[in-house]
């Protein structure tokens, strides 16, 4: 069949979803006919148009599907988005790790970012033992191509975590508030919240001056990051 007649075939088929035209669709993979990366975008970007404009998740699911099994990492963060939530297949949290995975280790910042969330809300999604460690690791990936999502979560759990502990450190305190000022910076809006609240128990916690100096000077931090794109933003502090 010639080419140019079979990408039109597959546009047409996948602009109708049929039965009919999921088959034809389904014989040009059986036939080994890989798409290419440029039919992979095509059917990633419908499929988005289905996802969020249309709500028609079990359509999109077939598109994200499709450009998951060829290892197109926005196809396989789509498919985490639809196990993780249940839209239209039962949720199923390992095959949405798995999906998150295979996208974050290409280097997709979303997935990064959702993979460490369910790193670090672990036991709330397997029962098993939290995973902070890795959570980090995947926040900070993410973090480096500009995420504020992640800056804000990341953030969250630095503060949460030092906050826990019996004796906490300044140095942790200010970088968690850093990521937090990095965010909001960014216009992340949540985060305006998030460092509302965090400066009113930082003013129970501690004098009214002191805590002004300290969310001033993670400010500074953020902008700072900002200007050195979040590359070694909290190194050589003491």
């Amino acid at each position: 069949m010639n080419k140019v007649f079979k990408i039109t075939l597959l546009i047409l088929s996948l602009s109708l979803i049929s039965n009919n035209s999921w088959s034809i669709l389904n014989d040009e993979v059986k036939e080994g006919n890989l798409l290419s990366i440029e039919m992979q975008i095509w059917t990633h970007e419908r499929g988005k148009e289905w996802f969020y404009d249309e709500k028609n998740y079990a359509s999109a699911y077939k598109l994200f599907k499709l450009g998951a099994n060829y290892g197109y990492a926005p196809s396989q963060f789509m498919m985490g988005l639809i196990y993780e939530n249940g839209l239209s297949v039962d949720k199923n949290y390992l095959t949405a790790f798995n999906y998150y995975e295979e996208a974050a280790k290409q280097g997709h910042s979303n997935a990064q970012a959702l993979l460490a969330n369910m790193y670090r809300y672990n036991q709330n999604y397997t029962g098993s033992a939290n995973n902070y460690e890795a959570a980090k690791h995947w926040y900070n990936l993410s973090v480096l191509q500009g995420n504020a999502f992640a800056m804000r979560q990341l953030g969250s759990m630095l503060l949460v975590q030092e906050i826990s502990k019996e004796d906490f450190h300044l140095l942790e305190l200010i970088e968690g508030l850093m990521w937090l000022n990095t965010a909001f910076l960014l216009k992340d809006e949540k985060s305006i919240k998030a460092l509302e609240n965090w400066k009113q128990y930082l003013l129970e916690l501690a004098d009214e001056e002191k805590a002004i100096l300290l969310l001033n000077y993670s400010k500074d931090l953020a902008q700072e990051c900002i200007n050195k794109n979040y590359i070694n933003c909290f190194q050589n502090r003491s």
